[in-house]
């Protein structure tokens, strides 16, 4: 190969890897609005915007007596609400691809001086894939350019000094504290890391006898001076907003009182704020990402000279956070790049690998980036999304399909408004398009923490806690996302319910309404009716069975180039009717999901089998296998059901409760666990129990026996007096009802005095 021909090949191949690389880019950041939590800044943008005024309680509240409470990422709503006022949704995706892009920018520019080009393109690569796992509008966003503009100006001061550079830390708080707490949590944490990491270092000079240690002992004081300075300099921004002081003690209040907004519960039920181990463990690439980064930080570690200690603590730390809860993602990829720079610095890697003879490993190292590039924005071009038997690809979409656009439309035309029970996700799409005429009981803000503890009992046991919430809050409209797994078991209740009536669908949606509450268009009205008397045929189940077996046959390797499905509205709504008990409907609306001819979506692939085998073992057991069932299992919990044979009751009650089909029994199992302290566990039987058996006031009281030893008194009375007014003769009730009601109201008035 000449000189020219040489040149040309260098050139070719760095127009088709930047060409990749952009567009890698936008088809990572450039994404249909997300249905969380956006549309809830939105709607607060749009109330500050409107009103010129910050709020000091909840403006959208779900009751007529709003909580006082402060929004300290009104910053972060408003600049989302500015940019969708001026150029709409398609605007707010274009900023979102901007913003994150800006991110892996900042951290091109950092590193360009000191990493082989090669490297930066893979850790670019592998800082995009990291961050496109939080690609949400969302204020936390902008902490990726924060934390960067943080780690740059603490690093150049640890490394070349000049304490003038340090003030644009609280300059740069003041705008972060007042659009995201992560100014709090990772600014401040950076900060003490740097401080914390010169101050084990002016020990160890002291202990240490070299002329050298004592010449750079006064260095390290000054350092030591100057971020004291700076940190309480920064800890003084979070006066610096709307809200002062209590603007200033709201993020030590988050942190150090875990009920002061529930963050316990919410650790446990929010999967950001849960371990990473399942996206480690299962998921091939990120496991590669996870230790490709945690080796490089490793070896760049242990090539640096000045700064070891520092890095190692940055590492560990960055390292706990991601551990304890995936939403770290963020620092802990920033913070091991930057590591990374700095060891690289130290060893002059960039002068090293740009003197090595074998310049193949870099067109070796594009080789493999161009590879992976092509093969994600292949996949990425290729993914398809079924609404209403119309193939769409998502970069033609503005909103994500789990968005309830028809199902707002449906209630405002209708005008069917009122409070509605809801999942968290979709409540601040309820508020930018229907408040205050639509008032969803939750949002993913979780502004009244109150309401979200509530309703992470309903998620517990519909069951048992929603009637008592339904009665205390009065809800005229149900709307559930039947695509979110904690969601379907309310689903399931709520349609079982006499006093509700399934309305509306829109793909995983389902609309219900109290019944007579409202006057309803002729198909809303019937919806119910005519999914019941809706049949599937020998034909239909002829070509379910076909699909499966297509399943079973097809050439995985062949179908690689095949579009990659994330979601089919017909097949969502046909798994949940089924699972509902509307059978026919359900499979008729999977037939026309089959029709379409899908490939490679995993629902319909995992599901429909499954569906198939259900209909084959119903076929298989009769009504009178089961009721000789439950006389055998009756019997056999009798003998059980006793303290002295806990072991053995509890060892035979998986079984019994298998083929259980007398709430009565089970409720006896559910008393039984209930007095061994197994509250959860006794909780679920009663749910059951009352399911099976609505109308026995013994369930009733049994619950209420639980619930009341739950210091749930309010909720041990609505179950007392239902089982009352089914049977009015139980003097055991009638007591339980008169001292819990003597408790709660002399203890109403102490609480008064």
């Amino acid at each position: 190969m000449n000189m020219l021909q040489s040149l040309f090949f260098k050139r070719s191949l760095k127009i088709v890897f930047l060409l990749s690389f952009a567009t890698y880019f936008f088809l990572q950041f450039f994404l249909p609005i997300e249905t969380e939590d956006v549309w809830w800044h939105l709607a607060t943008g749009r109330w500050i915007i409107t009103h010129h005024q910050i709020p000091y309680e909840d403006i959208f509240s779900f009751t007529n007596s709003p909580i006082h409470g402060i929004s300290p990422q009104w910053l972060g709503s408003v600049i989302y609400y500015l940019v969708y006022s001026a150029c709409g949704l398609l605007g707010l995706q274009l900023f979102r691809f901007l913003l994150f892009s800006g991110a892996v920018l900042i951290f091109i520019g950092a590193a360009r001086k000191k990493l082989p080009t090669a490297l930066i393109c893979i850790l670019s690569f592998l800082i995009v894939k990291a961050l496109a796992t939080r690609c949400f509008l969302r204020p936390f966003a902008f902490n990726f350019i924060f934390i960067q503009l943080f780690l740059i100006i603490l690093y150049s001061y640890q490394n070349r000094g000049g304490q003038k550079k340090l003030w644009l830390l609280p300059l740069l708080g003041i705008i972060w504290a007042n659009i995201h707490m992560g100014c709090f949590v990772y600014g401040s944490l950076l900060i003490i890391l740097f401080l914390f990491a010169n101050v084990v270092e002016l020990f160890n000079f002291k202990m240490a006898l070299q002329e050298s240690a004592a010449q750079l002992l006064s260095s390290v004081k000054k350092k030591i001076k100057d971020l004291s300075l700076i940190l309480a300099a920064f800890l003084c921004v979070f006066f610096i907003t709307p809200y002062g002081l209590e603007g200033f003690l709201y993020p030590f209040k988050v942190f150090l009182f875990p009920n002061f907004i529930y963050f316990d519960t919410l650790q446990n039920v929010i999967l950001e704020l849960q371990p990473p181990a399942s996206l480690i463990v299962f998921d091939s690439f990120f496991r590669i990402w996870f230790f490709i980064l945690i080796a490089s930080c490793i070896l760049a570690i242990a090539a640096n000279k000045r700064n070891k200690f520092l890095c190692s603590l940055l590492f560990m730390f960055s390292l706990f956070l991601f551990l304890k809860g995936s939403r770290a993602i963020d620092i802990f990829t920033l913070t091991s790049a930057y590591i990374i720079i700095d060891g690289a610095r130290d060893l002059d890697l960039k002068k090293i690998w740009q003197a090595l003879p074998f310049k193949i490993f870099n067109y070796i190292a594009y080789g493999i980036l161009i590879f992976f590039l092509l093969t994600i924005i292949l996949e990425r071009t290729n993914e398809r999304i079924y609404l209403q038997g119309k193939t769409t690809n998502p970069l033609m979409l503005r909103y994500s399909p789990f968005t309830p656009i028809k199902t707002v439309q449906f209630l405002k035309k209708n005008n069917l408004i009122g409070h509605i029970y809801n999942t968290d996700i979709t409540g601040g799409y309820l508020i930018w398009e229907g408040y205050p005429r639509l008032k969803p009981f939750i949002d993913g803000r979780q502004y009244n923490k109150f309401l979200f503890r509530e309703n992470m009992v309903i998620l517990r046991n519909p069951g048992i806690f929603f009637p008592y919430m339904d009665k205390k809050y009065d809800y005229d409209i149900a709307i559930i996302d039947s695509s979110l797994v904690p969601e379907y078991h309310i689903l399931k209740y709520i349609n079982n319910a006499a006093n509700w009536q399934l309305v509306f669908m829109d793909g995983s949606f389902f609309t219900f309404v109290k019944r007579g509450r409202f006057p309803l268009p002729d198909e809303a009205a019937q919806l119910e009716n005519n999914l019941k008397s809706t049949k599937y045929t020998a034909s239909d189940i002829g070509i379910l069975k076909e699909t499966v077996a297509g399943y079973k046959k097809r050439d995985r390797l062949r179908e690689l180039p095949h579009p990659k499905v994330g979601y089919v509205d017909f097949a969502q709504s046909g798994l949940t009717l089924f699972g509902l008990g509307y059978e026919g409907a359900g499979i008729k609306d999977l037939v026309k999901a089959v029709a379409l001819n899908i490939q490679n979506n995993p629902a319909m692939e995992t599901m429909v089998p499954n569906v198939l085998k259900y209909l084959s073992l119903k076929e298989s057991v009769t009504n009178s296998e089961k009721s000789s069932n439950d006389t055998a299992f009756y019997s056999l919990a009798k003998i059980y059901l006793t303290d002295e044979n806990f072991k053995q009751a509890t060892k035979f009650s998986p079984q019994i409760l298998l083929n259980c089909h007398d709430g009565a029994v089970m409720a006896s199992i559910g008393s039984l666990y209930a007095s061994h302290k197994m509250n959860d566990e006794a909780l679920d039987l009663f749910e059951k129990a009352l399911e099976l058996s609505p109308n026995n006031s013994y369930i009733y009281q049994e619950t209420g026996k639980l619930l009341g030893n739950l210091e749930l008194l309010e909720v041990a009375l609505f179950f007392w007096e239902k089982g009352l007014s089914i049977n009015p003769t139980n003097n055991d009730i009638k007591n339980q009802i008169e001292r819990t009601k003597q408790y709660l109201k002399t203890h109403k008035k102490s609480s008064q005095k």
